[in-house]
């Protein structure tokens, strides 16, 4: 899988350790991109962000069955609970619940197929805001 984090004109290619390389960035968003997402996944939101939006795109024509759950636990629901993902969808903003954005410390989420991945390959968009409410 590959991940990118992008602030305003700066874009990295990262290790798994997203902790380390959210803290070396200094702008107001970021956008996490996940790609080639064909397993259950996590990345992290660092201290002092916000979710502000997850968009899928299914890059084949399998749907996941039973939808993906995205958490703040393994296999957990409390972002998203069974949100659709059809073949060669396009999803925008996989938040249900505003309670879900905004963390006390650094979280990792958790994104999972409800009950299979069916040979999905996902590209998943995190959009992440600055914050001084934590």
């Amino acid at each position: 899988m590959k991940i990118l984090v992008t602030g305003r004109a700066q874009e990295r290619a990262l290790s798994t350790n997203l902790n380390e390389n959210f803290a070396n960035l200094d702008d107001d968003r970021l956008v996490l991109r996940l790609e080639n997402v064909t397993e259950n996944t996590s990345f992290v939101v660092p201290l002092g962000y916000r979710l502000s939006s997850i968009d899928v795109v299914n890059t084949t024509a399998n749907a996941v069955t039973g939808g993906i759950n995205i958490g703040t636990a393994a296999l957990g629901a409390q972002i998203t609970s069974a949100g659709a993902i059809g073949a060669s969808a396009i999803v925008s903003s996989l938040i249900s619940t505003s309670a879900a954005r905004l963390f006390v410390a650094a979280q990792t989420v958790f994104i999972s197929a409800v009950t299979a991945w069916n040979s999905a390959n996902l590209t998943v968009v995190v959009m992440l805001d600055q914050t001084t409410d934590v």
